[in-house]
């Protein structure tokens, strides 16, 4: 078993219907109902035993995830409608034109649109960075924006219309990223930051969070969207995950925290991977395992839901 996700009644995981010695690394999706205990198989990977998915999200009637295959290289963006169970490729690595062996694009969906970025050689073969969204009632598909190498962008998330992500570049061998915003329905876009430290930000309600610097952990900033106004975390930290009014990061202890924006309080999680939405903490009882073993053996899925 590996990354989790709820979202309202049904959570989601990651990991394999058959134990395999040679293939240890997630290749399906599970959806178990909290209401009825229910667990069915949602998915594998179009790469078979071969593939890895990751990076879920989630909204009431979309899944998606990424899939590629467990050596790098021919990355997926995937979608699969809740209700009538149907699955689409909506971007791929081939129709990209780019040779990167990486697992490819950031992605997140909001209803029913589905944002993500992903790297693209052109006609007359230049490598860019785009953003694209798609919106899944209507098939239409756009890209809101693009920029040239070595500008790279990531860490896209979307909250009802407005779109978040990061871009970066190094320049003379020093790194330099800041936020980006985008609003689908102005067409609005802004810079959010020109600090040149900025990156990896997350979106949800009146809230919008980042990290700064360039090492393993470095400060957290949060904007009220509504005023303005934003403070600095005294905690550093990364991989800074968003819900309701609640943020959750991995501290420079390596233990991970769950931080009430509106309270302004701080917890520790007992395990790390957890995974947030609204409300909602999940993340899977490690109790002494490793985490390949849980690839391949049951294990325990704790929802913690915060109230206001």
């Amino acid at each position: 078993m590996g990354e989790t996700l709820v979202h309202g009644e049904k959570l989601f995981f990651t990991g394999r219907v058959h134990r395999n010695a040679a293939h240890t690394l997630p290749n399906a999706i599970f959806e178990h109902d909290l209401k009825n205990g229910k667990t069915k198989l949602l998915t594998t990977s179009i790469h078979g035993e071969e593939g890895v998915v990751c990076c879920l999200d989630a909204s009431d009637h979309w899944l998606v995830w990424l899939t590629y295959l467990e050596w790098g290289g021919l990355w997926r963006v995937c979608v699969k409608n809740l209700d009538t169970g149907k699955k689409v490729v909506l971007d791929k690595q081939e129709e990209a034109n780019v040779k990167t062996m990486s697992r490819g694009p950031y992605a997140a969906v909001w209803g029913d649109k589905v944002v993500w970025s992903s790297p693209r050689t052109t006609k007359e073969g230049q490598l860019i960075s785009v953003i694209m969204v798609e919106d899944l009632e209507t098939g239409v598909k756009r890209i809101i924006t693009s920029s040239s190498w070595p500008e790279a962008m990531g860490y896209v998330d979307i909250y009802e219309d407005e779109v978040v992500w990061s871009k970066g570049s190094r320049v003379d061998g020093k790194p330099k990223a800041n936020v980006f915003s985008y609003n689908l329905s102005s067409d609005e876009l802004k810079q959010v930051t020109l600090d040149d430290v900025s990156g990896q930000p997350q979106i949800w309600g009146k809230w919008l969070v980042w990290r700064q610097g360039f090492g393993d952990h470095g400060p957290i900033i949060i904007e009220n969207r509504r005023n303005g106004r934003r403070y600095m975390l005294s905690d550093k930290g990364r991989w800074l995950r968003l819900g309701d009014g609640l943020l959750v990061f991995i501290g420079e202890d390596e233990r991970e925290y769950v931080y009430d924006i509106e309270r302004n309080s701080i917890q520790r999680l007992p395990f790390l991977g957890s995974s947030v939405y609204g409300r909602d903490v999940s993340f899977v009882h490690l109790e002494g395992q490793r985490m390949k073993d849980l690839m391949n053996s049951p294990a325990i899925i704790e929802v913690r839901r915060y109230e206001r």
